[in-house]
């Protein structure tokens, strides 16, 4: 379970990185913010990897890629609360499958089978 945990918390770091990405492309190319922003979100992705690393030897492939999806939700909840973005029923329907999806991988359990 602390595994599951903490996959859960590098995914929701890496929609971070990818929020930080848009917002720095509203900026002008090379200024400040930009390089600020785009700079935060390497620095995200680097320590993101160490720790995904880490997570590959305490799980299976299986099972942290099927969590993956989870981005994606992140990633629609930025687009609401961050940009204005709109929900309509296909991304709602869409969301509730990737969840369903990484339910079912779920059951087989989350253990590295070494």
């Amino acid at each position: 379970m602390k595994i599951f945990a903490l996959l859960h918390i590098l995914f929701f770091f890496f929609s971070i990185s990818g929020a930080l990405g848009k917002y720095a492309s509203r900026e002008e190319f090379f200024s400040l913010n930009f390089i600020l922003l785009y700079g935060a979100s390497l620095v995200i992705m680097f320590g993101y990897s160490i720790f995904w690393q880490v997570v590959l030897q305490k799980t299976s492939l299986v099972m942290a890629y099927s969590n993956r999806g989870m981005v994606v939700i992140w990633g629609i909840m930025w687009g609401v609360l961050l940009f204005g973005e709109t929900l309509n029923a296909a991304t709602i329907i869409a969301a509730l499958l990737i969840v369903a999806g990484i339910a079912v991988v779920g059951i087989g359990g989350e253990e590295k089978s070494e």
